[in-house]
């Protein structure tokens, strides 16, 4: 759903100006080709592929293999920043610099993923603490957005933040957590 804000300027009889504003609020269709905004998963990955840049996950990320303990405790579902998405036991938990949280399936922390150290916390708990080994494309979305997910889970991205695709899977990150935690890899020709 977008909102369209139109101003009018009209004369009234007295040849005064007068001044309106109406919002109009739509939703958009795949039969709106003059749109600008990318209306579905495909086309944002075509447009990250085309538009975006590529970039280098440079924090570290915290995680830990998501046990049967945490698949009943949570009931299978991890509240992200973006939504609630699923997971399995054998996923990795991971939490980002502001303290959010988002599960990792094994295979692509597998991927993507090397392991640098160790380190547990308050409760005895090992976390890994892993660099990233592969580049991303992201762009910026200027509208608000959504992600669905291999699993069913849709990602709801708010105005700003960015669209993520690594060449198999699809993500959203917040633009104060993408800006904070990847850099634009140069391109050298």
């Amino acid at each position: 759903m977008y909102s369209l804000l139109v101003e009018s300027f009209n004369l009234v009889p007295n040849d005064q100006p007068s001044f309106s504003v109406e919002t109009y609020t739509f939703f958009m269709s795949k039969k709106n080709p003059r749109s600008e905004v990318p209306r579905t998963q495909q086309e944002l990955v075509e447009l990250a592929l085309r538009e975006g840049k590529e970039y280098r996950k440079t924090a570290p990320t915290k995680a830990r293999p998501l046990t049967q303990k945490d698949f009943d405790e949570r009931g299978g579902v991890i509240e992200t920043k973006e939504g609630p998405v699923t997971f399995e036991v054998g996923d990795y938990l991971a939490v980002g610099v502001a303290g959010e949280e988002w599960p990792i399936r094994a295979s692509t922390m597998e991927r993507t993923k090397r392991l640098v150290t160790t380190e547990q916390d308050e409760h005895g708990v090992e976390w890994g603490i892993y660099e990233s080994t592969t580049t991303v494309r992201a762009i910026q979305i200027a509208e608000p957005f959504e992600v669905a997910l291999e699993r069913g889970d849709i990602l709801h991205g708010n105005a700003g933040d960015y669209f993520v695709y690594d060449g198999v899977t699809c993500w959203i990150t917040a633009k104060e957590i993408f800006e904070a935690t990847y850099s634009e890899e140069k391109v050298t020709t």
